[in-house]
This record gives structure tokens, C-alpha cells and sequence, in this order.
């Protein structure tokens, strides 16, 4: 673990859970494992840790699949950027714990100082964190991962669980686990809120499939019939040409197997493929799992942290 006082003057909130800062000394994130990114100007991007706000803007997405529901995204946004606006000293405390593929630190943080703690004693920290106010308020889906000690992610998913338990913020727009039409991209955008997560898995499957690719999860990957037109949830809005019925979930269901990081269930378990939780049928989808419960396996490098 690696603590630093960060002054938030010039932060930049980008989302709900990611934020650019600077510090002066920018060489000292180098004792953080991962490949961690910094720019020039000394700035780095850090990415709370065990949360997932709504996407705002998601890249790796076709046109017109890039964002989730405008509401559902301000949320987070809102949140955070009142949290760090009301820090006493305008001064933020993280505690960096890796960093992700993206070059992101992976921190937990506080607008309150803390001094530096062995990570057994975090614990007690832990629900005065930004982390876990954005998971209380339900303004952020719960992502913990499996580096986490166990008795941190106990205790984010307990909190997280008790936000979708209440409808609180976004849990009270959460559409995930009813059908919906994977081809209904005007949806998906602007009044279906899905697990973030499940969210970018499918936009990066459509927009391999608008650009023809049939070797990473592209339509024609599948030997499954096209199972006719339709299904639960289809309504032609999405890619042009692309598979549909049953050829189109099990084009997805490879894709997901391909992509995503396995899943162990928190209350222990066997790891399973995150695709084990999203139902497909006839081109229509729902996830299924209970997420506060969900221990991703870690995509950065580096041992458990304890």
C-alpha cells in the first residue's frame, strides 16, 4: 500500500469514480504495483476502488452505444464532486493499492486526514472513505476484487447491500435484472440501467460486431442458428446485419466467457465465468447475480494485499 496527501487544488472529477490529480512528487507512486500511468505535468488518474459508477462516456463502444442513462451517471458525479468540495482542508488522503490495466491508481480516500495505517487497521476507516459514501448513497455499483482483504470487501458489500436493499439512488433505476433487448441500443442509453460492467462487455461485443470481427466474439464466430428474428426483448435497433435469436447469445456468451475476469462468490466457492450470471434468450438479456457479492479476479498484477 502507498499513502498520499494530495492537495485537490486543479482535481478534475472525470466520472463518478475516477478523478485526475496532482502531486508534486509523482515518483513516489512508482513503489505501487502495477503499471501505473503518469503524464508529464505530474497529473495521474485514480480510480476508487471497489466501486463502478454509471458510464458517462465509454469509449470502447459503437456510436450511439457509448453512455449509460444520463441520470444514472450524474449521480456519482454529483456525489463525488460535492464530497471533495467540502473536504475541510480542500486536501485528499489515498491509500493506493495497485494500479489497473488503464494505468489508473487503484486508491481508497478520505477528505479527512488519516495517517498511515497497516491494512488491518483500514478497516475501521473504511466507511468514512469516499468509496464507501459513493456505496452508501447508491451512487456506484459495488466492484470488489479478490486482492482485497476479505474483511474490507465484507464490509463494502454489507453497506452496498444495504443501499440496493432500500432503493437508494441508482438501485432505485436499476432495470438489470429484467429482460431487455440486446439490439435496443436507445435503451440502453437513455432509460435501461444495467450493471455498468455488463454494460461495456456489451458495447465492445456491438462494436466488434459493426466492424466485422468475427475472431473476438463477432457474430459470425458462432455455428448456433439465428433462431429467427425477435425473442423476449428484440426490437432491430442495434448493429445492421448482425446475428439475432440464438446465434446472437451464444455469439455474446462467447464473447463474455473471452472477456471478462472470473467471479468467486464472497461467501465462498469455486471461481465461475461472470457470464454464469447473465441469462440470454433469443436475443434478449438479464443478469442475475446479487453483485455486493460478487470477488472479482484482480486484471493487475501483484500479491493480496494483507
Amino acid at each position: 500500500m502507498l499513502w498520499r496527501d494530495i492537495a485537490l487544488a486543479g482535481a478534475q472529477v472525470i466520472d463518478g469514480d475516477t478523478l485526475r490529480v496532482r502531486d508534486p512528487d509523482p515518483g513516489a507512486w512508482g513503489a505501487l504495483q502495477g503499471r501505473l500511468r503518469l503524464r508529464g505535468d505530474g497529473t495521474l488518474v485514480l480510480r476508487l476502488a471497489g466501486v463502478d459508477a454509471a458510464e458517462s462516456h465509454y469509449p470502447g463502444g459503437p456510436p450511439g452505444l457509448q453512455a449509460q442513462p444520463a441520470a444514472a451517471a450524474a449521480l456519482a458525479t454529483r456525489q463525488l464532486t460535492a464530497c471533495l468540495a467540502a473536504a475541510p482542508e480542500a486536501r485528499l488522503t489515498v491509500c493506493g493499492l495497485g494500479a489497473d490495466r488503464y494505468g489508473r491508481a487503484l486508491v481508497l480516500a478520505w477528505t479527512q486526514a488519516r495517517t498511515v495505517l497497516a491494512a488491518a487497521a483500514v478497516e475501521a476507516e473504511l466507511a468514512d472513505s469516499l468509496n464507501a459514501g459513493l456505496l452508501a448513497g447508491g451512487a456506484c455499483f459495488p466492484d470488489l476484487w479478490d486482492q482485497m482483504p476479505a474483511s474490507w470487501s465484507a464490509q463494502l458489500a454489507t453497506i452496498a447491500g444495504q443501499a440496493r436493499r432500500e432503493g437508494r439512488g441508482l438501485w432505485a433505476l436499476d432495470g438489470g435484472q429484467q429482460w431487455f433487448a440486446l439490439d435496443d441500443w436507445p435503451a440502453l442509453c437513455g432509460q435501461r440501467l444495467i450493471l455498468p460492467r455488463l454494460f461495456r462487455r456489451i458495447a465492445e461485443f456491438w462494436r466488434l460486431q459493426a466492424a466485422g470481427d468475427r475472431g473476438r466474439g463477432g457474430a459470425g464466430s458462432s455455428s448456433g442458428s439465428s433462431g429467427g428474428g425477435g425473442g423476449r426483448g428484440a426490437s432491430g435497433g442495434g448493429a445492421s446485419g448482425a446475428a439475432t435469436g440464438t446465434a446472437l447469445d451464444d455469439c455474446l456468451r462467447e464473447f463474455l466467457e473471452q472477456r471478462e475476469c472470473q467471479v468467486r462468490l464472497a461467501g465462498g466457492g469455486p471461481e465461475r465465468p461472470f457470464a454464469d450470471w447473465v441469462e440470454l434468450d433469443q436475443g434478449a438479456c438479464r443478469f442475475t447475480g446479487q453483485v455486493e457479492n460478487f470477488l472479482y479476479q484482480s486484471c493487475s498484477s501483484g500479491k493480496k494485499l494483507t
